[in-house]
């Protein structure tokens, strides 16, 4: 929104309003925000647990989720603007031979119920070989909203 004759605080809420869709807007400013999270999320009551894995960067990974969305539907993320809920769904059907799948099953192995020494090593290379670059906290929106809720 360019037009400076609107208010700053009347376009957010133009852009709150567009992103919740035909939901009314909660009373107060910090249920508004847990919406806009929610809207993000995709599920509003999936569970976050504290010391789970990130098995997915959208930053980092987004060349393989390119290559599966281009290779299994034909979608050309960069040439096809999809809205953010049709994105998720997508990539949740991604099938299971689709690289960015097998790395993230790869991310989520404990190699320590894994048994036999030799696949044990062979995982815990795979998984430095695939293992998510840590970020700096103050660089790390995402990460530093998700401490807050």
């Amino acid at each position: 929104m360019t037009n400076d004759n609107i208010p700053l605080w009347d376009k957010y809420i133009k852009i709150i309003s567009l992103c919740l869709k035909d939901r009314t807007l909660p009373p107060s400013l910090e249920e508004t925000i847990k919406e806009l999270f929610n809207f993000y999320a995709i599920s509003p009551s999936a569970p976050t647990e504290k010391n789970s894995k990130k098995l997915l960067d959208f930053s980092y990974d987004g060349d393989l989720i390119y290559s599966a969305f281009l290779s299994q539907y034909g979608i050309d993320l960069n040439q096809t603007p999809i809205h953010w809920w049709k994105f998720i769904s997508l990539f949740k059907g991604l099938t299971p031979d689709n690289r960015i799948c097998e790395v993230m099953q790869i991310r989520n192995i404990n190699p320590s119920k894994i048994q036999d020494k030799e696949q044990r090593a062979m995982l815990s290379k795979l998984q430095r070989q695939f293992r998510i670059p840590s970020t700096e906290p103050d660089n790390d929106i995402g990460a530093e909203f998700g401490k807050l809720m």
